[in-house]
């Protein structure tokens, strides 16, 4: 089943973003990370260096998925930055989980 998802920024600096994936259908719940992009811009510094980008997508996203959100991240970029994909440097890794550390505590996203 296909669910439509949604970025939220978390973090933002000259050089870097962190935004985390969500389904809209699991807007209310307490659990519904099941994605983070991570953007790192060295191109601020260096015109020359690659943009690299992160992407850690839960399992339970099937491949065809996956694959649409990879190719929606690089059309944003691409365009939000004005760059050609051929800048863009792309890790993807699939997890299990995302983990939150507080307090001594762990809990699930």
């Amino acid at each position: 089943m296909i669910h439509r998802k949604y970025f939220a920024p978390d973090q933002k600096s000259a050089e870097m973003e962190i935004w985390s994936l969500h389904t809209w259908s699991a807007i209310e719940a307490p659990v519904s990370k099941i994605g983070e992009l991570m953007i790192i811009n060295r191109r601020v510094i260096d015109a020359d260096s690659a943009v690299n980008i992160r992407l850690y997508l839960k399992s339970t996203i099937h491949d065809n998925e996956r694959m649409k959100i990879v190719e929606h991240v690089l059309y944003q970029l691409s365009q939000r930055l004005n760059l050609g994909q051929e800048h863009f440097m792309v890790d993807i890794a699939i997890i299990e989980d995302f983990y939150l550390l507080t307090s001594n505590i762990v809990s699930v996203e």
